[in-house]
């Protein structure tokens, strides 16, 4: 069964079928960031005993422009969780570990005793999704994680396989749609479990009438029709054994 491709918005592809692996196009983030509130230094700069005071230059929110024209040696900047970190400063101290100076009101600088690593509770680039690295496979369901992972990386639309036009049909005398059945007939359960299972798949699913035992000529009519609608799968339950009334292998045969 051969089902082509079709490009869609990711806002329909909740539970449809990638036709193509998905790279990301893009490092995210894309830059260094802070993972903790805190002051950011250079780590260079850090552990010299003559320096201890590194003055408060700027404040650095998330979503703020992180450019600084002039950064005097010895400076620090006060960041947000997510804030973009640019060089020279390249270590995070977080908030609930900095001695401030002249006091914790009006703080002009912060103090350092010691030597602080380098890339401290920073968030390299691209370490959620590096370029090129695969979102999705081909072939697989896309997933409310999937559809997160193209908003974020800017994918807006994706190449998905066509929902199949799937038709069910239902055989036998037997079958009833009441109730309450006298001890010869039963319920038609198939279809209703048909309905329910497909519920969550990338089919276009449609049910027809139960057909009976006589009803032959009608199944080739429908399988004519469906054939002329370019219905993609046919199925049937029951009426498939060597019996008199087992109609369907002797129609499906007609159609090679």
């Amino acid at each position: 069964l051969l089902i082509k491709n079709e490009k869609i918005s990711i806002n329909e592809a909740l539970n449809r079928i990638s036709a193509k692996d998905v790279l990301s196009p893009e490092n995210y983030p894309a830059s260094n960031n802070t993972a903790f509130d805190g002051f950011a230094v250079s780590s260079n700069e850090t552990g010299r005993s003559k320096h201890k005071k590194f003055k408060i230059i700027k404040t650095i929110a998330a979503g703020d422009n992180p450019n600084i024209i002039q950064i005097p040696k010895f400076s620090a900047i006060e960041v947000m969780t997510g804030a973009i970190i640019q060089k020279p400063f390249d270590t995070i101290i977080p908030v609930e570990k900095i001695e401030y100076f002249p006091n914790n009101l009006k703080p002009k600088y912060i103090i350092l005793q010691k030597k602080i690593k380098k890339n401290q509770f920073i968030r390299p680039a691209g370490s959620d999704f590096k370029k090129g690295t695969r979102i999705i496979k081909k072939g697989q369901f896309i997933n409310p994680s999937h559809l997160l992972a193209f908003k974020t990386l800017g994918i807006d639309n994706i190449l998905v396989k066509k929902k199949p036009k799937v038709v069910f049909y239902a055989t036998g005398n037997e079958l009833s749609q009441k109730k309450k059945i006298p001890s010869w007939k039963i319920r038609n359960s198939n279809s209703i479990y048909l309905n329910s299972f497909v519920k969550n798949l990338p089919l276009n699913f449609k049910q027809n009438k139960i057909l009976r035992d006589k009803d032959l000529n009608y199944l080739k009519k429908e399988i004519k029709k469906n054939i002329k609608l370019k219905t993609d799968l046919v199925i049937t339950s029951g009426a498939v054994s060597a019996g008199k009334f087992d109609f369907i292998p002797k129609v499906i045969k007609q159609f090679n």
